[in-house]
């Protein structure tokens, strides 16, 4: 995703707000290439407009908005920025654990949007990447895992000592081209259907 023009979908139930915020951001240069109601059916919108930025604008971010952004965060992962007339600190919270990037109190200023979508941008790159430091870590501790209960395996089945049972792991996880990690968990697969 690139900090120059960017495709933004509005989300919001005041058309008078969102024709202003759309005009704003057409006069920044962006592509606003949806806008629709707040609803529980943002995700499918989003995919199909493959915008790369959610801009909403909502009276008080409720249920139903706040999990749609959850939903999204999941499945696509997009900066979103939300706009609230009225807000209190549970809601921030809430907001924020969802993936918001940006929320901001009060009316939306044609003159400080450049910079909020930069913050937005600038916090989500760092939510993306630690949110990628921690699958890999994930990743790599159910591989460790799995690599020791196949490990295990081994050597309870042909009595070897805990060296030779990984060699002969990494031996076979090479041979058949898979990382050691998918081969462990194929062999507790077929163990378990044993």
């Amino acid at each position: 995703m690139t900090e120059g023009a960017l495709r933004i979908m509005l989300v919001g139930n005041e058309p008078l707000a969102l024709g202003s915020m759309a005009q704003a951001l057409r006069g920044e240069g962006h592509a606003v290439v949806e806008q629709c109601r707040i609803s529980g059916q943002l995700l499918p919108i989003l995919r199909s407009s493959q915008a790369d930025l959610l801009m909403v604008q909502t009276e008080f971010p409720g249920r139903v908005l706040l999990d749609a952004l959850a939903r999204i965060q999941r499945e696509l992962a997009r900066p979103v920025i939300l706009f609230a007339e009225r807000s209190d600190s549970v809601a921030i919270r809430r907001a924020i654990a969802v993936g918001v990037s940006a929320y901001l109190v009060g009316g939306v200023q044609a003159h400080r949007l450049a910079a909020v979508i930069e913050v937005c941008l600038a916090r989500f790159q760092m939510q993306d990447a630690l949110r990628r430091d921690l699958q890999d870590v994930c990743n790599q501790l159910a591989d460790a895992r799995d690599i020791e209960k196949a490990k295990g395996l081994l050597m309870k089945s042909r009595a070897v000592d805990e060296h030779e049972a990984l060699n002969t792991l990494r031996k076979m996880a090479t041979d058949r081209q898979q990382p050691l990690g998918d081969f462990a968990r194929s062999v507790l697969l077929v163990a378990s259907t044993l």
